[in-house]
């Protein structure tokens, strides 16, 4: 099973930045994809529950598929995101499953996490009962949805969890609520902290020994990263979305290139591509600069905007300090002290965040931050669900 794991998470790191799906449009989020899973899959539907203590309250569809084999114990996938359908991990795994199941004996189940693919789709908008109701769409409901799903396929029997990014927190969470319900549990990244400002601090600091390493393989993007780094003003601001409506602004464009590529190493040749397109030899390319925000910024289609959801979830679900302009500014403090200078550096999580106060903090983002609810999950609370459920293999890649 580590050989699994270890093999999928190869190719994850090569994965496409963008949906191979096909058939996305106004009407349907799914598109065609539900005529590209194989025959001889199982795929369905389970109804839940929107909020997962409310039985009786309004329903939402969420669909599986994969393959469930006869006497093998199911492996479920959960993806990174939030905000993003299992899709590509399933190109991903067709197309490396002779390398990782030759003989064809593999029990695999991915789950378009509520909100995503061909499940129903998160609620649209950014009024107040929008914000509550984005609250459900989080690990507690998702759990919630796999315990269904699993249910459907093997009755009352475990099954291992494996998750990636956002679904290695799903996993901790799954452990945490339904311990009897797992046989093994694999998690890669994402890991939970006692602290969650050490852990904000602590992955600035990485992104910035992390872009240190890819300047040693690539020396010569020094001055692009430079370019951008003062030349990105807040007042440069290219337009994106079907009726070119929104922007993106100053430092958002160079975080984005930092979060999309700087993270793999598997990626960093197409950073490398980038940076060669938004920086010419004269300097900031803003063509280069529109094609890249039109390329990353722009959502399939904003009738089926994520806009809201991954910030919601983002705050209420995930076990990190809220990026404003208190906390990077403690940070950078403390990292300055520990010779990270996090202030002349476009390529960080908060970058954005010192150059433009403002740009998380809107009335929603407010409203957000002082009125949603965390659910926080502590590593006494995981460390209890595996203490009294030693049956459970945990294996943490990082």
């Amino acid at each position: 099973m580590k050989t699994l794991i270890s093999f999928f998470w190869l190719l994850l790191a090569f994965a496409p930045l963008t949906s191979q799906a096909q058939g996305l449009d106004e009407e349907n989020p799914c598109g065609t994809f539900k005529t590209e899973i194989p025959k001889d899959w199982t795929q369905g539907t389970v109804i839940v529950p929107e909020n997962p203590d409310d039985l009786d309250g309004k329903k939402i569809k969420v669909f599986y598929y994969g393959k469930v084999q006869a006497n093998k114990t199911p492996v479920v996938f959960f993806n990174g995101g939030p905000g993003q359908h299992s899709h590509d991990a399933f190109y991903l795994l067709s197309r490396g499953k002779n390398t990782f199941d030759p003989k064809n004996d593999l029990s695999f189940v991915f789950i378009d996490q509520r909100g995503t693919g061909c499940s129903d789709f998160y609620p649209q908008g950014s009024s107040d009962e929008i914000l509550e109701r984005l609250i459900y769409y989080g690990s507690l409901g998702i759990v919630a949805d796999s315990e269904a799903v699993r249910k459907a396929l093997i009755g009352n029997k475990p099954w291992i969890i494996f998750g990636q990014s956002y679904g290695a927190h799903i996993v901790h969470k799954y452990v945490t609520l339904y311990p009897s319900s797992v046989k093994a549990a694999f998690a890669h990244g994402n890991t939970i902290n006692s602290n969650p400002f050490d852990r904000f601090k602590f992955r600035i600091a990485s992104q910035v020994r992390v872009l240190n390493e890819y300047l040693r393989q690539y020396p010569e993007d020094a001055r692009a990263i430079e370019e951008l780094t003062f030349g990105l003003k807040l007042s440069m601001c290219f337009n994106y979305g079907k009726l070119d409506r929104q922007t993106a602004c100053g430092y958002e464009i160079s975080q984005d290139i930092m979060s999309s590529f700087l993270g793999s190493s598997n990626n960093w040749f197409k950073m490398h591509q980038w940076l060669n397109i938004v920086v010419d030899e004269n300097g900031l390319n803003h063509d280069g600069l529109a094609f890249y925000v039109k390329t990353f910024f722009e959502e399939p289609s904003e009738k089926y905007s994520t806009r809201w959801a991954d910030r919601v979830i983002g705050w209420v679900d995930r076990n990190t300090a809220p990026y404003d302009l208190r906390h990077c500014k403690a940070a950078g403090l403390e990292l300055f002290l520990d010779d990270v200078d996090i202030q002349e550096n476009a390529f960080n999580e908060c970058a954005s965040i010192l150059q433009d106060p403002e740009s998380n903090l809107d009335s929603y983002g407010r409203k957000m931050v002082k009125f949603l609810p965390q659910d926080i999950l502590t590593i006494k609370d995981f460390n209890r669900a595996l203490v009294e459920n030693s049956q459970i293999n945990f294996y943490l890649y990082s």
